[in-house]
């Protein structure tokens, strides 16, 4: 019994409900501006706005334009404010003051203003501020710091008549002299100064003395919202939420370095300079960005604001950056964002697949103990500098990795604001088309995939091979020669007849130059309705000169490419036809989303990552075992008793699944899966009419099953062990319990590191597998490595598994020049007893380079690496009848 895989994506929504727009408005803007603009978004259906402003700016916009009122009925809004610090601390600086103090600092008394020489100086102190007053330079020589062994650092501030702070402040703690407690050897003390002793306690997480800035606690921002609150009552506007321009208070921006304190950090440290600036400087005159500052907040932050970041987004080290266009993440709880370098960002680099390794790595090890299901990805799209087939690239690597709502970040609306509505209106009918496609899942049909030659260009043939097994797409090779055959490759209405069996998509690989023959043929499939999708960089140029100037007309109606883009996009022609880009679905569950945890489906194990979706006829469950170096023996239960199946991602079918058993009315799936290794359950909601036998008990933890036929199990047993293994199997109806004895002990072939054939590019040499490493070039495409092992008898009774351990690479196995499989993702078992011989059996490696397109996320970007150890396993085989 077999079904298609359903949509899995049925959401159903219009973009207009997932789209937004967030407008920028400037303190000059103009009201006739502004509404020209909101008609322009009213008429392109866009529901939901965000406006970006400081309370007067709006204020002053309504009361000047009172049209805008009933404009702004027709939109969702929602407020996110720039605060102007200054004017709401200027209103009452000490009734706001002592307002915010209390809600931003858990011990206020630690961190406190103090006027020195008649500049805003913070320090922090315990009960006293140590600050030591020098009228002549001879005072510093003299000054004697009691308790010198709890000192931290020293300043030395001296006068500054031009106001400018920062060349006035200077760290003589290398000149402190920790046995008698005074300042020694500095040559050059001022006139007239003062020092400041910072003490090691306060930077100490572990002291009773410690403080905490609250960043993430949000009462600092509950404190201003309640100000502001009662100004917005005051609008005559519906506001949906308000937020606040975090970038000012805190923002990453590249990965966090957990060892020490690192150039990546500084953003951070300006952030929470800002912060404090703002709330506590109201004197605009000057600057407190100072050398005085950028010290304590480095300390500050590695001693006591490390260890509060990492609890609140746990080892999530990559991608993660916090702005003012996503401020409604708080609280931090269950939701993560993904911010593209768009300098970086180019399709199938390794940048790009980081990107996924990123998603799929919050989602493992960010939820693994609590099972809790990403419910958001958010996204600003406000780089200017990106081109339509960009931003399309980009709304499907995020609608890929789960994205709900998108963002169109507009900048500064002024009086030079232009709006380009084709450009706005290009972008909503991409997601339309975007929600559509994924709603209707993967495509089912076979696809033909063409190549140049499938024997002289290995690395463009793994790339193509990979690109399209990570998507878990059914395809057939052919050549360039094969597909101009007019015998072996024929065009009936939108289908593509290949050795007579039907193929619905065309797939183009990442190559320079196309044939011109190739080209013709393929724009003829595409104008009777057929669909082509393109890989990557785009064909530059057809093999004959003379046809260059047709071959851009051709190109202009397949392909949707800016001048020089080496990325694609789909578009429909008048035709019918359809050409666009393939998501490189690089893992399913960036595909299976969004997910529901349900209780009637349970995991008895740790570290494994579960994922239920309900659908009207199956529960989806995916797993993934989050241990990347080690397997992972679990057991998932369900409240419903029904055959389980497993999801086949190359035939696109379901296949029972053979061992599960019942227990209280539960049933239980005992589940053994390699490191980081991911599969797709279905349970039927219906109870199936078919009366299916299973294998509910088995003494052994090691074995193989297969079932021929609904009426034949073939079990085989591991080899490593002597004795009984007790099995058991069950239907609706009856049970057959047997014992079967292994009675030969055999361990695995281990196959030898040392004599082992290299060959990259036609040279050769032998090399131990352990200097592999040193041997190749990690910037290497492909290589190939060769060596031969001795079967003294083969056993056709016995099945042959092929153990290849932690392989880091995409790897193809070959055994006696046959092709036996291909694996990109754990676990890494072949089975071998189609190809092997009785004496010497030769088996061929071919590794592919680290890190390329389509990758596992675990593969290094480092050299080449076979960890192993390469053994075979033996398995006896047994065959039980059920209808005996």
């Amino acid at each position: 019994m077999h079904w298609k895989i359903p949509a899995l994506l049925n959401n159903g929504k219009d973009v207009s409900e997932i789209f937004a727009v967030k407008i920028v408005l400037d303190s000059h803007i103009k009201a006739e501006t502004f509404r020209s603009f909101l008609l322009q978004l009213k008429s392109l259906g866009i529901k939901s706005i965000i406006l970006a402003a400081p309370l007067l700016t709006l204020e002053k916009l309504l009361k000047a334009e009172l049209t805008l009122i009933s404009l702004f009925k027709d939109f969702k809004i929602s407020v996110l404010f720039l605060p102007d610090f200054v004017r709401f601390f200027a209103s009452d600086p000490v009734k706001n003051r002592k307002y915010l103090l209390k809600s931003l600092f858990c011990n206020v008394h630690y961190f406190k203003r103090h006027q020195i020489l008649g500049f805003p100086v913070f320090h922090f102190w315990g009960e006293k501020p140590e600050i030591y007053s020098l009228k002549t330079p001879s005072d510093l020589s003299r000054i004697c710091i009691p308790m010198a062994e709890d000192v931290d650092s020293i300043f030395l501030i001296k006068h500054a008549e031009n106001g400018n702070i920062d060349t006035q402040i200077e760290e003589i703690t290398a000149y402190f002299d920790r046995q008698t407690g005074t300042i020694k050897d500095y040559d050059a003390p001022p006139d007239s100064a003062a020092i400041i002793v910072l003490r090691a306690y306060f930077f100490s997480s572990n002291s009773e003395n410690r403080f905490y800035l609250n960043y993430f606690d949000s009462s600092a921002l509950a404190a201003l919202q309640k100000q502001y609150k009662q100004s917005l009552d005051r609008l005559p506007l519906r506001i949906e939420s308000i937020f606040y321009a975090l970038d000012q208070m805190f923002e990453v921006t590249q990965q966090i370095n957990k060892a020490s304190y690192s150039p990546s950090l500084e953003n951070v440290l300006n952030g929470m300079k800002k912060t404090i600036a703002y709330y506590y400087y109201l004197n605009a005159g000057h600057s407190v960005d100072n050398f005085f500052l950028k010290i304590v907040f480095k300390r500050f932050f590695n001693s006591v604001l490390r260890s509060r970041l990492e609890v609140i987004a746990p080892r999530v080290n990559y991608l993660v950056r916090v702005s003012s266009s996503l401020v409604d993440i708080l609280p931090l709880d269950n939701q993560f964002l993904l911010s593209i370098d768009f300098n970086r960002f180019q399709i199938n680099t390794p940048y790009f697949w980081q990107s996924f390794g990123a998603i799929k790595q919050m989602a493992a090890e960010g939820f693994a103990n609590n099972q809790t299901e990403i419910s958001a990805l958010f996204s600003s799209l406000s780089e200017p500098a990106l081109s339509a087939v960009e931003h399309k690239i980009y709304f499907d690597l995020l609608a890929q990795a789960g994205a709900t709502r998108f963002w169109l970040n507009v900048e500064k609306i002024g009086a030079h604001f232009q709006l380009d509505p084709d450009f706005l209106q290009l972008q909503i009918e991409y997601l339309n088309q975007l929600i559509n496609f994924l709603n209707k899942g993967m495509p089912t049909a076979k696809i033909l995939m063409l190549m140049p030659s499938l024997d002289q260009d290995n690395a463009l043939y793994f790339k193509s091979i990979e690109l399209l097994s990570s998507s878990a797409i059914q395809f057939e090779l052919i050549s360039f020669d094969q597909f101009s055959s007019a015998t072996l490759c024929k065009i009936e209405g939108k289908h593509l007849l290949f050795n007579q069996k039907a193929f619905d998509l065309i797939i183009l690989p990442a190559i320079r130059t196309i044939p011109y023959r190739v080209l013709k043929k393929l724009f003829h499939y595409f104008k009777q309705g057929g669909h082509i999708a393109a890989f990557s960089a785009l064909p530059g140029r057809v093999e004959l000169k003379e046809k260059q100037k047709k071959f851009k007309k051709l190109k202009a109606r397949l392909w949707l490419a800016d001048e020089g883009s080496n990325s694609v996009s789909f578009i429909q022609d008048d035709s019918g036809g359809k050409s666009y880009f393939i998501p490189h679905l690089k893992e399913l569950n960036t595909f299976l989303t969004f997910y529901l945890q349900q209780d009637i489906i349970s995991v008895e194990g740790q570290n494994i990552l579960i994922k239920v979706k309900e659908t009207q006829n199956f529960y989806f469950i995916f797993l993934t075992n989050i241990l990347k170096d080690q397997t992972n023996r679990f057991v998932l239960k369900s409240q419903l008793v029904r055959q389980p199946y497993e999801w086949n991602f190359k035939s696109r079918e379901q296949t029972p699944v053979y061992y599960w058993n019942t227990f209280e009315n539960v049933m239980e799936i005992p589940l053994k899966f390699a490191p980081w290794e991911s599969r797709l359950l279905l349970i039927p909601k219906e109870a199936p009419t078919d009366n299916l036998w299973h294998l509910s008990f088995c003494s052994s933890q090691d074995f193989l099953i297969d079932a021929p036929d609904e009426e034949t199990f073939i079990l085989a047993l591991a080899q490593e062990q002597l004795g009984p293994v007790d099995v058991l199997f069950e239907n609706d109806h009856d049970q057959i319990a047997t014992s079967l004895m292994i009675t030969e002990q055999h361990l695995p072939l281990i196959l030898p590191e040392d004599h082992w054939v290299l060959e990259i590019d036609a040279q050769k040499k032998v090399i131990h597998l352990q200097d592999l490493e040193l041997a190749v070039d990690p910037q290497t495409s492909t290589i190939s490595l060769r060596n031969t092992f001795m079967l003294k008898q083969f056993r056709p009774d016995f099945e042959y598994l092929l153990d290849l351990g932690a392989v880091l690479h995409m790897c193809h196995v070959r055994i006696n020049s046959k092709a036996v499989g291909m694996r990109w993702y754990p676990p890494f078992h072949f089975k071998l007893s189609k190809f092997l011989k009785n004496g010497e059996n030769e088996i061929e490696l071919i590794l592919s380079r680290p890190r390329i397109a389509g990758a596992h996320v675990l593969t290094p970007t480092t050299g080449y690496t076979l960890k192993g150890p390469l053994r075979i396993r033996l398995y006896k085989k047994f065959v039980i009848k059920t209808n005996v």
